[in-house]
């Protein structure tokens, strides 16, 4: 169940201005076709006896008053045959000269309807219409861009009750996310995985994607880009299968808006969630999104919780100079990770499945499927922080300079029995210990200047784009 209120005021008004022409026409039968339907009824309603008694060896028959008056017309039933035939190819070209000849006599001109305006307020905007700047550097819009794209909007995953960015990924065709203890938010695309899948945060590629990625809360973000295909020209070495680009919401000037959220649901889970839009002046704006999820988990002891919160500020001090900044915080706590069922002999599981059997005889049991075989005190927790900067100017109408820095700071600890293994001697679990922590520092900096010329005397349009990028992490 799920609340949700919504307080804004923004809008386009759109103008449709449709015309409409009536024609008239008349139809009218030519004689041709009179004449055709009478020797039809002539040739239908007449009969032709077998044998010995048909006509035209001097036996009488029963003939309709239809046959009767084409044979006082001298026709005979082949030369009836024919004369239908003459008469329905030329009844369309009467019918056409009859027409030409009522339309040069004065028939009514079209006319004009009077002017009908539709006025209505714009949703929002067509998702191929936007620019991406996830499959291309030159500003281009899906429409333009020749690479499978796909874009979830923020109305589009709230609609569809998309909590997490793993929820939200697996609703992208051809990508697959999951919620793996060792990899929480792990997500595979054309049967690659892991490094293969670029990260992006905001357009900006994160270094380590596999550590970096979390089952991150959907509210934060304006929209989610997944680009399906090699990508390494624009984002580096390895990214073979795409990219994925989490794109937050950004502060703007449409107005004071407020959002708020409130979900419950099974297995003790709630939501709450808040996002705050404030224009200070006509030319600096700030916005605060926060939002926090918890779990009792369905399984023993796997309870979970996460708080994501951006705090974004944006000065816009003329129509061509552009700065943002941002700070984004994530941390995630789970109590006591599930990392399987260990499997057992099947002369001692209560309620054996044959869905998984090795060769020794070991089989899944129904039974423990919900147990945590993981320690009590278990830890699986992290926490980070991005510093966001982003610097657009535009220096003349064909002329662009960006420059984007970033710095990310973040923590993580797996301390863990991920391991379970029947011990046939003792009739036990033999478990194993894993511990690793994770101290994660990058900064990224990265300058791009755009040009956006025509040659050929205004023929041929021409995108240039040269980039610096350095990304230092340890």
């Amino acid at each position: 169940m799920i609340y949700r209120f919504i307080s804004h005021s923004a809008g386009a008004r759109i103008t449709v201005d449709t015309r409409s022409q009536g024609r008239r026409a008349r139809a009218a039968g030519s004689e041709a076709s009179q004449d055709a339907r009478s020797y039809g009824g002539a040739l239908l309603h007449g009969r032709q006896w077998p044998g010995r008694n048909r006509p035209g060896r001097g036996a009488t028959c029963a003939a309709r008053p239809g046959m009767a008056a084409a044979r006082r017309h001298g026709l005979t039933p082949s030369r009836l045959g024919m004369a239908l035939l003459l008469a329905l190819c030329a009844a369309p070209a009467a019918y056409a000269q009859q027409t030409a000849a009522e339309s040069a006599g004065g028939a009514p001109l079209p006319k004009l309807l009077d002017k009908v305006t539709v006025e209505g307020v714009a949703t929002q905007e067509a998702p191929l219409d936007r620019p991406n700047a996830t499959a291309s550097r030159l500003g281009l819009n899906p429409r333009e861009t020749p690479a499978a794209i796909d874009v979830l909007s923020q109305d589009q995953i709230q609609a569809r009750g998309l909590r997490g960015s793993v929820e939200a990924l697996n609703a992208a065709p051809g990508v697959l996310a999951g919620q793996l203890p060792s990899s929480p938010g792990m997500t595979s695309m054309r049967g690659f995985t892991g490094g293969a899948i670029a990260l992006l945060y905001d357009g900006v590629r994160q270094t380590a994607a596999p550590l970096i990625t979390r089952d991150f809360d959907s509210w934060s973000f304006d929209r989610i880009e997944v680009l399906k295909g090699p990508a390494s020209v624009l984002y580096g070495e390895g990214a073979l299968a795409g990219a994925i680009n989490l794109v937050p919401k950004r502060p703007n000037f449409d107005g004071r808006a407020f959002e708020a959220l409130a979900g419950w649901g099974s297995f003790g889970s709630q939501r709450y969630a808040i996002d705050a839009n404030v224009p200070l002046s006509d030319d600096f704006a700030v916005r605060a999104v926060v939002s926090r999820r918890s779990s009792d988990g369905y399984v023993d002891g796997t309870g979970s919780d996460s708080t994501s919160a951006t705090l974004a500020a944006r000065w816009r001090p003329s129509d061509t100079l552009d700065v943002d900044i941002a700070l984004d915080h994530y941390q995630d706590d789970y109590d006591t990770a599930y990392w399987g069922t260990p499997l057992i002999p099947a002369s001692i599981a209560r309620d054996p499945s044959n869905l998984v059997r090795t060769g020794n005889g070991l089989v899944l049991d129904r039974a423990i499927a919900r147990r945590n075989y993981n320690v009590d005190n278990g830890v699986q927790d992290s926490h980070s922080d991005w510093l966001r900067t982003r610097v657009n100017w535009q220096i003349s109408d064909g002329l662009r300079f960006g420059n984007e820095f970033s710095y990310y700071d973040a923590h993580r600890r797996w301390m863990n029995s991920e391991t379970y293994t029947y011990n046939a001697r003792s009739g036990l679990l033999d478990r194993g210990t894993t511990r690793i922590e994770h101290d994660h520092q990058f900064w990224v900096e990265r300058a791009t200047l755009f040009s956006d010329s025509t040659i050929g005397g205004g023929v041929t349009g021409l995108r240039l784009a040269l980039k610096s990028a350095t990304a230092i992490s340890w």
